[in-house]
């Protein structure tokens, strides 16, 4: 999912707790740029997934 429908509230919550937090919007999706919209690409999520790690 996005980061917008409350899971920076989730986020949060865990991040009080001790734990490390990582939230991020895919390309083309929530806040992030890009278009066309709403466009789900494997290969480019897994390149997201490593570049926020």
């Amino acid at each position: 999912m996005t980061k917008e429908p409350a899971s920076d509230l989730f986020a949060a919550r865990f991040g009080d707790a001790g734990f490390s937090v990582l939230a991020f919007d895919h390309r083309r999706f929530g806040e992030s740029g890009g278009a066309p919209r709403q466009i789900v690409r494997l290969d480019e999520q897994v390149a997201d997934r490593h570049a926020a790690i």
